[in-house]
């Protein structure tokens, strides 16, 4: 049942990432239209996949060396 308390760590934290993502880009989209008048919305459609399959990664990769370095 270990690997229910990883699975549960990278769901948060995942989550806690995908808000953090959502909050930069509304910042950064307020940002450009005050400074250029447009929104780039298919650039940022691409800044969210890449921000949040990175973290997916990431996350995993983390989780996945927690779990072995504990079952060692």
């Amino acid at each position: 049942m270990n690997w229910r308390k990883h699975i549960s760590s990278y769901l948060f934290d995942l989550l806690l990432m995908l808000v953090l993502l959502i909050v930069l880009i509304l910042i950064k989209g307020a940002i450009d239209l005050f400074t250029t008048g447009q929104l780039y919305l298919f650039h940022y459609w691409l800044l969210f996949l890449r921000g949040i399959s990175g973290s997916a990664v990431f996350f995993a990769l983390i989780e996945l060396i927690s779990m072995l370095w504990e079952h060692h």
